[in-house]
């Protein structure tokens, strides 16, 4: 139960982590494209 938890909420964070990697990587895409 306790592994299934863990692995649960890691999976969890990894998917925020992911999350905030796309809307860095967009805003840094869209700025460049703006950009020189």
């Amino acid at each position: 139960m306790h592994l299934c938890n863990f692995k649960q909420s890691s999976t969890t964070s990894i998917h925020i982590q992911i999350r905030k990697v796309l809307k860095v990587v967009a805003a840094w895409r869209s700025g460049s494209v703006l950009g020189p």
